[in-house]
């Protein structure tokens, strides 16, 4: 093997390092002007659970125990598309409580736009989805949990995004 080809092997492997270490990295979220309110858990989460497949209880000296469920949850191995979806409500979304709830194929269409947008950003509020009929995404979850599970993938998908 030539000397230059071995030389020039530490260069490579350096910039694959980098490119695929770069691929975690992103804009920084914008502060300013168009900041969004802070993060409140009553309004800014969703109201449905996404529930463990295994229990977990302290054992007589205290350690926590594991056990599978006796039946597997219907909404299991989903934190990382909750947690992903309440980023992307509370980025993406502007709630207008005062306005008549859109109809059912117009909401789907709404919370599609939101779950697509990229959780990296916080958009200004003049760029957000407007949600009408609903403060929060709480709210919302209530009252449609089943369109907002469906629209928001699959608890596999939360392993193949970048970062």
């Amino acid at each position: 093997m030539s000397r230059q080809r071995v030389a020039g092997r530490p260069l490579l492997a350096s910039l694959l390092t980098g490119l695929l270490l770069g691929g975690c990295a992103g804009p920084a979220p914008a502060v300013g002007a168009h900041a969004p309110p802070s993060f409140r858990f009553a309004r800014d989460t969703v109201a449905y659970s996404n529930d463990l497949v295994w229990e977990y209880e302290p054992d007589a000296s205290g350690h926590l125990t594991g056990r599978p469920r006796e039946s597997t949850p219907a909404y299991s191995r989903y934190c990382f598309v909750v947690v992903r979806t309440a980023r992307q409500f509370f980025g993406h979304a502007r709630f207008e409580p005062d306005r008549p709830a859109p109809d059912a194929e117009t909401l789907r269409a709404l919370v599609r736009r939101v779950v697509r947008a990229s959780p990296r950003r916080i958009v200004p509020e003049a760029e957000r989805v407007v949600i009408p009929g609903y403060p929060g995404l709480r709210a919302l979850s209530r009252a449609h949990g089943d369109l907002l599970k469906e629209e928001a993938g699959h608890w596999w998908q939360s392993y193949l995004q970048r970062g």
